[in-house]
This record gives structure tokens, C-alpha cells and sequence, in this order.
């Protein structure tokens, strides 16, 4: 083995760039082992924060639901929306669902750090193979050519073969354990990987169903809006009263039930309107009765009628007016 100082000498040489022993299919294997287990410690932080993920997207359900309580509960329309609030709720659970596997998951990876903890023990051990190595690599041409002691010679030359031999049989023994680490890191990753996907795949498929029976949603609406409009159809439509609340609407109507016209139109007798036998003028009594009869019905209808008149008592002119209403029947 080197003394201090050829080591220390040797520390130097490649701190300043001097060619060192490198094994490229080991180094390609080192550099997926590096980013295998990048990704396995990714995957793991994925598997623990997907509650954090989704927290924020899960309260648009409460919030939404809140929105949708406030525009149509107490409303005909609220019997369609508790179906969507109902919905909305089986959303978060498939969530919650999902977020429950994902913590189980996430309990059997307790085990990934160590998969690659023996490779990097074995490679600062095989480093260490690799300066002993170097070092009578370059140290036997050198003696081979200016020393004259063959003792000297043979034995660095046994230095350096075991030197080669141990630096190979390091460097197979780590090419292979990465080798089962790796496929050792597929195998735990690989069925865990599969529920993962199964579980997204039961989240978004019992989305979609709990969502597919709300394609004809504004058909619903229009359907409630017609029995709101349709006084035919089943449906309760309010009628507003606005004595309703009012403390007094009993005396209300008792006074507008008392009351009277204060001034009745005056109506002709039956015979002083009848018409006579061959008169001249029997078209005119003719029509002087249709307006008679007129007055009379207008009259009937008028004294049914709650008398509300805020302005006091109708005047004869008024009446007047009234009665001369043509109907357009």
C-alpha cells in the first residue's frame, strides 16, 4: 500500500486534473441509481402531500354548496338542487377515498432509503481500491524503466496485481448490487405504482357518475319554471295578499263591507221605457232599452265590487262615465 506521502502526492495530482482510472458502464449505472432514487424519494413526498393538494380544490365543493344553498334553498327549485349539493358531497368523499389509499401506500415505502444504502457504502470503499490501483499503475513503468532492483520491481508489481485484482472485484461486486437494487426499487414501486392508478382511475370514473345523471339540467329548470308559470299545472303558485300581515285587515273589511254608493244612478221605470205599438219612434225606444239594460248590469257590477276609493265619493259625472263604457263583445 502507498506511504503518506504518495498518496498525499497523489490527492494533489487529481485535484489538479490528472487522468484517473474511470469505468463508464459503472458510471451510468451510479447516475440512474442517483435519479431512481429521486424519483422513489419524490413519489414518497407525493404519496404523503396529497391531502395538501387537494385541500384547496375540496373547499370549491363547501363553498360552491354554500352559494348554491343561498340562491335556492326555500325555493321550488331546491328539490333539483339537493340533488347537486348530494353530488357535490360524494365528490369529496371519492376524494377522502383516494387520499386514504395514498397514506396506506405511502406506509409501505418506509423501507425505499435503505435500498440504496449498501451500493454507497461499497463505493467509497471501491474509491479507495481505485487511488491504491492507480498508484501502482503508474508507479511500475516508471520502476520497470530506471530501477535496476529487480526485488524492487517484483514487488510492486505484486502490488499492483493485487491492487488490480481487488479493484475489480469491487468494482463487479457493486456493478451487480446496483444492478439489484434497481430492479429491487422496480419491484416495490411497480404494484404501488398500479393502485395508484387504480385509485385515480375510482376517483375521476365516480366523479364522472355522480355528475352524468345533470346532462339535462336546464331542462329541469325549465320544466319547474313552466309549472311555476302554467296556472293548470300541478304545481303551488303563490297568490300575494297584502292584508296578509297587516294587524287591522278585519276592520278593513268590515268598513269597505258597510259601505255604500252615495250617489245611485237613476234608472227608468220598466214602463216608461217599454215602446209603443206602431210608434214612429219604436227603434229609438228600442235602443234606449239596450242602454237601460246596460246601465242595470254596469250598475249590479259596481255595487259587488269592494268600495276602496281613497279619493272620496264618486260623483254622478264619474258614474256617468262608467256606464258608457262600450264592451268589445
Amino acid at each position: 500500500m502507498p506511504n503518506i506521502w504518495s498518496r498525499g502526492l497523489q490527492y494533489l495530482e487529481e485535484k489538479f486534473g490528472a487522468q484517473i482510472t474511470k469505468d463508464k458502464d459503472l458510471e451510468d449505472i451510479l447516475t440512474q441509481i442517483q435519479i431512481t432514487g429521486k424519483g422513489l424519494t419524490s413519489l414518497r413526498a407525493v404519496l404523503l402531500s396529497f391531502n395538501s393538494y387537494t385541500e384547496k380544490f375540496c373547499s370549491f365543493f363547501d363553498e360552491l354548496n354554500s352559494a348554491l344553498k343561498l340562491i335556492y334553498e326555500n325555493t321550488p327549485y331546491y328539490i333539483f338542487i339537493e340533488e347537486v349539493l348530494c353530488k357535490q358531497q360524494i365528490i369529496s368523499t371519492h376524494f377522502e377515498d383516494l387520499n386514504k389509499l395514498l397514506i396506506k401506500l405511502y406506509s409501505k415505502t418506509s423501507e425505499w432509503d435503505r435500498i440504496f444504502e449498501l451500493p454507497k457504502d461499497l463505493l467509497l470503499e471501491r474509491e479507495k481500491k481505485r487511488k491504491i490501483y492507480d498508484h501502482y499503475e503508474k508507479k511500475l513503468p516508471k520502476i520497470q524503466k530506471t530501477s535496476k532492483d529487480i526485488k524492487y520491481i517484483e514487488r510492486n508489481e505484486e502490488k499492483y496485481t493485487k491492487a488490480a485484482s481487488e479493484y475489480v472485484e469491487i468494482s463487479e461486486k457493486i456493478f451487480n448490487l446496483m444492478q439489484d437494487s434497481l430492479k429491487l426499487s422496480w419491484k416495490l414501486a411497480n404494484p404501488l405504482v398500479c393502485e395508484l392508478i387504480v385509485g385515480e382511475q375510482n376517483l375521476f370514473e365516480g366523479i364522472g357518475l355522480s355528475l352524468s345523471c345533470f346532462k339535462t339540467s336546464m331542462k329541469r329548470f325549465e320544466e319547474i319554471e313552466y309549472r311555476l308559470s302554467n296556472p293548470n299545472s300541478k304545481g303551488k303558485n303563490f297568490i300575494y295578499d297584502p292584508l296578509k300581515y297587516m294587524k287591522e285587515k278585519d276592520l278593513i273589511k268590515q268598513i269597505s263591507g258597510r259601505r255604500t254608493l252615495s250617489v245611485a244612478p237613476t234608472i227608468k221605470k220598466e214602463e216608461e221605457i217599454r215602446p209603443k205599438k206602431h210608434s214612429l219612434f219604436s227603434s229609438r225606444n228600442e235602443q234606449a232599452s239596450k242602454d237601460t239594460e246596460k246601465k242595470r248590469n254596469l250598475y249590479n257590477i259596481l255595487s259587488q265590487c269592494r268600495l276602496t276609493n281613497a279619493f272620496g265619493t264618486i260623483s254622478e259625472s264619474k258614474l256617468e262615465e262608467f256606464f258608457n263604457i262600450e264592451d268589445d263583445f
